[in-house]
């Protein structure tokens, strides 16, 4: 039988589409995780992703005002699952101001600001393999 997970999960959306969840342990700790797909992980130009992540420069991104809106509310972790690997990769939401996050404006084409943290600054939990 499934074990009922003791997480609380509030869904974090914009118009229809589903950005992430924020989640509440038992012991009322918040974090925050982005939902995003195996190729939304930004390369830097390299021609593919396992290529980026030798380099050093694949990585992942979050818009701005989402961050400062956990900020705002005093969450200090943030990460994202992988939704084709069931990886998830969590941090410290600081590092996404430090200088190791790089900032790139999409507004000109209908997007947002966001900031871009390399994958190193990440710790990796390796979701279950499906056979």
């Amino acid at each position: 039988m499934p074990r009922k997970s003791s997480l609380s999960v509030l869904l974090h959306k914009k118009g229809r589409r589903t950005y992430g969840a924020y989640y509440t342990n038992p012991d009322g700790t918040r974090f925050y995780m982005a939902w995003r797909r195996t190729k939304e992980i930004f390369r830097y130009g390299e021609k593919d992703i396992s290529t980026a992540i030798r380099s050093g420069k694949a990585a992942w991104a979050l818009d701005e005002e989402t961050l400062i809106d956990l900020r705002a509310a005093g969450i200090k972790f943030v990460g994202v699952i992988d939704r084709d690997t069931g990886d998830k990769y969590m941090t410290v939401l600081d590092l996404f101001f430090n200088p190791a996050a790089q900032v790139m404006n999409y507004a000109g084409r209908g997007g947002s600001l966001q900031r871009y943290l390399p994958l190193q600054h990440f710790r990796r939990q390796v979701g279950k393999t499906k056979i």
